[in-house]
């Protein structure tokens, strides 16, 4: 179990958030949700090790492989997406596996920058699943992704979490309903201001 516990963050005078209390669960999907500018990227961020807080701390993440697919794709663009996918040390025929589950079968010799958004989003989700991390945070992972691919990367990140513990940041409550987040925590219930 990681337990985020009174995490505090401002920014000059702007208190973006103020004794924060979150649990992620091993084997879970938590959704985070809130309104744009309520602090869901800068609490990400803080469990991520990117950003400190102000006040309060992080139990259960020290020592975790972590992974992570930002709002940009950040991926390597004169790259292919095999490469790309090569990056976190898989071979390449389970890095072809990955792009083959996600509908990326036929593109793999292409480079990043010429892969549509959709194709990208998923590459960098491929990317974040793939790594073996024991905590995932996904920030909007179905940006981008049609009807039919979201539902497939839904898939994709319900059957490859294992015991890993997923933090996904999303306003589209159908996207949480896909992705089977069972606990579903909004900023804009906390005293943040």
């Amino acid at each position: 179990m990681i337990r985020l516990i009174g995490i505090s963050k401002s920014f000059g005078e702007k208190r973006v958030l103020s004794g924060v209390n979150l649990e992620l669960p091993a084997g879970r999907v938590t959704a985070l949700t809130g309104k744009s500018g309520s602090g869901k990227t800068t609490l990400s961020r803080i469990l991520l090790g990117l950003e400190k807080p102000d006040g309060g701390r992080i139990e259960g993440v020290s020592g975790l492989k972590t992974a992570a697919v930002f709002q940009e794709d950040r991926l390597i663009e004169g790259w292919s997406a095999l490469d790309n996918l090569r990056l976190i040390g898989i071979s390449k025929e389970e890095a072809a596996r990955h792009l083959a589950a996600l509908g990326l079968g036929g593109d793999w010799d292409e480079r990043a920058q010429k892969l549509s958004g959709g194709m990208r989003r998923r590459l960098a989700l491929a990317r974040a699943m793939a790594a073996g991390a024991e905590l995932i945070v996904l920030d909007e992972p179905m940006t981008g992704l049609d009807e039919g691919n979201r539902r497939l990367a839904a898939d994709y990140v319900r059957a490859r979490r294992g015991s890993a513990a997923v933090l996904v940041i999303s306003h589209d409550p159908e996207d949480l309903a896909l992705l089977d987040a069972g606990n579903v925590f909004s900023l804009d219930d906390c005293e943040n201001s």
